[in-house]
């Protein structure tokens, strides 16, 4: 087999670093759904290796402290591409919601980086809706019965960015992932 190449994929989340809410729900979908990509027991030519950046709320998206944390995972990866992924909540409907998410989304055009959205919250895509509980109890409760691959509708996590409100529980993540294995094909 030809040398396996490696790229690294910096996965921005609104969640902050003590709870680490976010990331085994991305995780999840990058074990089950880019296996191949991501297991080191998986032969592929194209390997990816992911890390978070956690924002603590979406208001800090383009923080010091967010820039800088994403320079240093791309400094400390020479061997490879680096692309970066912005994954928000949408939340709601709102005016404000969109004005927010249009700054943000402008924002990663500017910088090219992805920009993915879960509708209303990651957990719903990954039906763990939280109905109450608070996020850190949700994940928990998520790590401990992990779904498998096939109790969650693949075209929730491959949904296209205009239509993504228009029903609860989807994401755009899976297309973004792929967006970024197009340009490095």
């Amino acid at each position: 087999m030809a040398h396996t190449r490696r790229i690294q994929i910096i996965l921005v989340v609104e969640a902050d670093p003590i709870s680490r809410t976010d990331a085994p729900y991305y995780s999840w979908i990058l074990k089950n759904h880019f296996t191949r990509y991501v297991s080191s027991g998986v032969q592929s030519d194209l390997k990816i290796v992911y890390d978070f950046v956690y924002m603590a709320g979406y208001g800090n998206y383009r923080s010091s402290r967010v820039k800088r944390e994403i320079r240093s995972f791309q400094s400390s990866f020479p061997k490879g591409d680096t692309y970066v992924v912005y994954c928000l909540d949408y939340d709601n409907k709102g005016n404000d919601t969109k004005k927010r998410l249009s700054e943000i989304e402008e924002y990663c055009a500017s910088l090219d980086y992805s920009f993915c959205l879960s509708y209303p919250e990651i957990e719903h895509v990954l039906c763990n809706a939280r109905n109450g509980v608070s996020k850190v109890d949700a994940v928990a409760i998520f790590k401990r019965h992990y779904p498998k691959k096939n109790e969650i509708d693949e075209a929730s996590l491959f949904c296209e960015r205009e239509t993504l409100a228009s029903k609860k529980g989807q994401t755009n993540f899976g297309r973004a992932i792929l967006a970024i294995l197009k340009k490095v094909a």
